[in-house]
């Protein structure tokens, strides 16, 4: 188990170098269309190309954190069993010292907790700011995507100029499904379903 969790934290950061790959794929190409003519590039007016290569961008990075919440949380649910294999073991030797009548200074043993509750699923920690960060980065992405086609443009005129509805709306499908996985604490479809209509 003290294995899997330490995999888990490999696999989080495996995750992560992903997502700046392919967040880093449309500024790359971008740089490379316009690197002749710089001037000539507008964010609020994109070919459909650049529009929806940004978009599946950015909805490839949506599915990269939802990715990345849940391997987190195996990770704290790893550590919770682990802490719980050490209370097993630790109330056993509290009974026998008891029966005893053996008095035993735990803390000048046992430096790691035996607490099954420890750590906490929801915390204002890395995981969340590493969620904020990503809704952000992934909802300019797709606000962008969205609101620069063409047929958005010409059949919902609407979307086009509500891009920073979308934005917000996204952001927060991130952050409300972070808050629902850490009190769940076991992620399925219907929490996808529930932030995103949220």
């Amino acid at each position: 188990m003290a294995e899997a969790y330490f995999n888990s934290h490999e696999i989080t950061a495996k995750w992560i170098k992903y997502y700046l790959l392919v967040m880093a794929a449309p500024f790359s190409l971008i740089a490379f269309i316009y690197k002749g003519q710089p001037n000539n590039f507008n964010i609020f007016s994109l070919s459909d190309t650049l529009a929806i290569f940004i978009g599946l961008s950015g909805a490839l990075g949506l599915l990269i954190a939802l990715i990345t919440l849940n391997v987190r949380l195996d990770t704290t649910m790893y550590a919770r069993a682990v802490n719980g294999v050490r209370k097993f073991f630790w109330d056993k030797e509290r009974e026998k010292n008891k029966s005893l009548n053996i008095y035993l200074d735990e803390s000048k043993y046992r430096v790691l907790p035996d607490n099954v509750k420890q750590p906490k699923f929801f915390k204002i920690g890395d995981l969340f700011w590493l969620t904020l960060l990503m809704g952000i980065i992934n909802s300019f992405y797709l606000s962008i995507g969205i609101s620069q086609m063409s047929v958005c443009r010409e059949f919902v005129p609407i979307v086009s100029q509500k891009h920073k509805l979308i934005f917000f709306s996204f952001t927060a499908f991130h952050i409300i499904y972070y808050l629902m996985v850490k009190l769940r604490t076991t992620p399925n479809l219907k929490c996808v379903l529930i932030a995103f209509i949220i």
